[in-house]
């Protein structure tokens, strides 16, 4: 039971070392320019994305974006 225990909080250790490091040394903004590439690749669609992005780690790890708009092409 010890072993277990040991095993459970060390992989917690590790899992909460790695989201902090995501967090503070991956700056979401980089991937700006790539989504908006990505969704014109495979819909056609403009996006534009307003503000600043942030990290948003619970309950689900995610990528924040303040306002944003979907245009299609000739509008």
């Amino acid at each position: 039971m010890r072993r277990f225990l040991t095993t459970l909080m060390i992989l917690l250790v590790v899992l909460v070392a790695g989201l902090s490091a995501l967090v503070l040394l991956v700056n979401p903004n980089d991937f700006r320019d790539y989504m908006v590439k990505q969704v014109a690749a495979r819909s056609g669609y403009q996006l534009q994305l307003d503000g600043p992005l942030r990290w948003h780690v619970w309950p689900q790890l995610s990528i924040l974006s303040g306002r944003m708009s979907l245009t299609a092409q000739g509008a």
